[in-house]
């Protein structure tokens, strides 16, 4: 009995003893030795002023501290994001008009084409955009002009904070009638930002933008000088204009002006010229000479051909020359060419100015001579701009005043189409319907603008800086169109200011006709 007892008093101390750790976890613990694995032991009961140690509990300390950070984590990755953006617009494309902005319809088909000029953005609008959502984000914003253009969008992913900045452009709906508008109207310009996980709505602006007619042309935009926009009324492919050119170039000194009509000079003659020369000796002052003045651009070749019944000789001289041998000074330019019947004589400029060619018979006896030479090059712009004056002169196109724009800062432009419909047009619709039909042959228009005024001018050649200018408001009054070039070329010599809107170079520049 007594072994026994024993026995049972022994089993809790081998179990108690294994390891020398404690497994019960409410059993008192000294140190860490005394607890599980994964657990601390906890001593929370000192007592100031004891001399011994106290024990304390093993608990799964950092294991919990773990499991409620990963909850939190949990927890938070659940939450939704309240996402959320700020947004603002500026209107690019747009003019200002007492504050207000205005759709410039007649560049509308400009709009992404990245032509960049002063009075010029092709881009719709342009957007500011503010991550205002406590995470990344991805938006798409989207803006359009309803119901006249399509949806543009671009996508921005920004941090939490972040802001970016984008140009948005669009393009006009062909069958949206915007060409058609003959009057001002307004349109909804709108903008959104969407979150695109989500697709929420974040962010949008909506603003009524008038909307100019298609004949309303902005002079000025934001203090910018703006005429050189009217190159887009200037259209070589209008409605009508090329079944009305071949009449046109009828009225050509050959009749046509060719595939190249600057190719001329230099290759085609002008129509003969017959001379009656009385004898003279070449100092003599009176008669026995004929001389014509021709402007030569430098490197400009003349070739001339002559045919007489007799000796004759000819001469080309600089003015100054020219003036003190024929005031009898007794100056001897030399440089005469002689030929008994038949003679061919080529010049070449040395430098662009005025030039005296002198056809002088040397003999004593009257000779007959007729003589025929390459046309210039200002002859040639002569020609062609001639023809086109010609042409609206016999078709009794008449000049009428001003159509009102809406505008202040806007002039009303007929479209060509508009100005061979009407037969009529004031000093900037003719000067655009003849720029358009210069275009269309191959010369090269400009477009002047002086003080309350417009005139239409051509290049002499495609390197010259000179230009043939005619005075297109005297159509009609039975002007000639060599009067009709002093008055043009008078009105740019006395004006305060003036613009040469050059067409080619502002196609150069992408700027196309309107549609």
């Amino acid at each position: 009995m007594r072994l026994v007892v024993f026995s049972l008093l022994m089993i809790p101390l081998v179990v108690g003893c294994e390891d020398g750790k404690s497994t019960d976890e409410n059993e008192e613990c000294f140190s860490n030795d005394d607890c599980p694995d994964g657990q601390i032991c906890i001593i929370s009961h000192d007592h100031e002023g004891d001399d011994h140690d106290h024990g304390g509990a093993c608990e799964d300390y950092e294991a919990d501290a773990d499991a409620d950070a990963d909850a939190d984590a949990d927890a938070d990755a659940d939450a939704p994001i309240d996402w959320s953006a700020d947004l603002d617009v500026n209107h690019s494309f747009m003019a200002s008009v007492d504050g207000s902005p205005i759709f410039r319809t007649y560049l509308a088909h400009l709009l992404g084409t990245g032509a960049s000029l002063p009075w010029l953005d092709t881009d719709l609008v342009c957007v500011e955009v503010r991550n205002t959502s406590d995470a990344e984000a991805t938006f798409e914003v989207t803006a359009a002009l309803n119901p006249y253009t399509t949806e543009s969008s671009v996508l921005l992913t920004l941090d939490a904070d972040e802001t970016a900045s984008e140009c948005m452009s669009a393009a006009v709906i062909p069958a949206s009638g915007l060409y058609d508008l003959e009057a001002p109207t307004s349109a909804e310009l709108a903008v959104r930002v969407t979150e695109t996980t989500t697709s929420t709505a974040v962010a949008s602006f909506s603003e009524s933008i008038g909307v100019s007619s298609k004949n309303d042309m902005f002079f000025s935009v934001d203090d910018a000088f703006a005429w050189d926009s009217v190159t887009v009324f200037v259209n070589p492919h209008a409605d009508g204009l090329s079944a009305i050119i071949p009449d046109i170039e009828g009225y050509s000194l050959e009749g046509s002006v060719g595939s190249d009509p600057y190719g001329r000079p230099g290759a085609n003659y002008m129509p003969a010229v017959g001379y009656a020369l009385t004898p003279m000796l070449y100092t003599t002052t009176a008669g026995g000479h004929d001389p014509e003045t021709l402007f030569l651009e430098a490197g400009e070749t003349v070739e001339t051909t002559l045919a007489s019944s007799g000796t004759v000789r000819m001469n080309v001289m600089s003015t100054s020359t020219y003036e003190a041998w024929a005031a009898g000074y007794g100056v001897d330019p030399g440089g005469w060419e002689y030929g008994d019947g038949d003679l061919a004589h080529t010049f070449t400029a040395p430098s662009t100015g005025d030039y005296h060619f002198i056809v002088s018979n040397p003999t004593a006896e009257t000779i007959t001579v007729g003589h025929i030479r390459t046309w210039t090059r200002l002859e040639n712009a002569k020609d062609v701009l001639g023809m086109v004056y010609d042409y609206f002169q016999d078709m009794d196109f008449v000049y009428s005043s001003l159509i009102g724009s809406y505008y202040d800062t806007a002039q009303y432009v007929r479209l060509p189409s508009e100005v061979l419909d009407d037969g009529a047009g004031n000093c900037v619709d003719a000067s655009v319907v003849f720029a358009s039909i210069l275009e269309a042959i191959g010369m090269e228009p400009t477009i002047d603008i002086i003080p309350g005024h417009a005139m239409v001018s051509v290049k002499v050649s495609p390197e010259s800086s000179r230009v043939l200018s005619v005075e297109t408001t005297l159509i009609g009054s039975g002007t000639s169109f060599d009067d009709a070039v002093s008055a043009g070329t008078s009105s740019l010599i006395d004006a305060e200011y003036h613009h040469a809107v050059n067409v080619l170079d502002l196609r150069e520049s992408g700027i196309t006709p309107m549609p």
